[in-house]
């Protein structure tokens, strides 16, 4: 059975959140917000062969909204830069935290729980970013406040 790289990281993000291990982890500890470095896209250059590389699997990914892709980062980009920015202009109504106004305003959505992402309070905006991201490029939205104010279509294809 062949996976993709992105099924493999749902699957990794689910375990990492179902061990509860790492509860207490900090995704944006020491990296300056938690953005991630820019991606060196790797040389085209190597050996011969069949073009699926060794162990029969292809190194060149095929979706474009993969991590490491111009389109995929693009719009992930495009969300790490104005999500947080979207929350605190938008969120100030409640109380002092808009992250925590933003979490009210979403609980008024039926099925929504913050469980649903993580239930670190971090690794939720961490995710949500990733989340948001990838649904924006798969279905061609360039209208990311429309995710933002109801990103529950987005986490449920997640």
């Amino acid at each position: 059975m062949k996976i993709t790289r992105r099924q493999l990281r749902k699957l990794i993000l689910k375990e990492f959140r179902m061990t509860r291990q790492y509860d207490d982890f900090d995704f944006g500890a020491g990296s300056g917000g938690g953005q991630l470095p820019p991606v060196k896209p790797p040389s085209g250059g190597g050996g011969g062969g069949d073009g699926e590389g060794s162990g029969g699997f292809n190194r060149r990914n095929n979706d474009p909204c993969s991590h490491g892709n111009a389109k995929g980062d693009m719009y992930y980009n495009k969300v790490s830069n104005s999500f947080g920015n979207w929350i605190e202009t938008n969120m100030i109504s409640g109380g002092d935290n808009p992250y925590d106004n933003y979490l009210t305003y979403l609980s008024r959505y039926p099925g929504f729980s913050m469980d649903l992402v993580s239930n670190d309070y971090m690794e939720f905006f961490e995710l949500m970013i990733t989340i948001i991201s990838e649904y924006a490029c798969e279905n061609n939205i360039l209208d990311l406040e429309s995710i933002y104010s109801n990103p529950l279509i987005a986490i449920n294809n997640f």
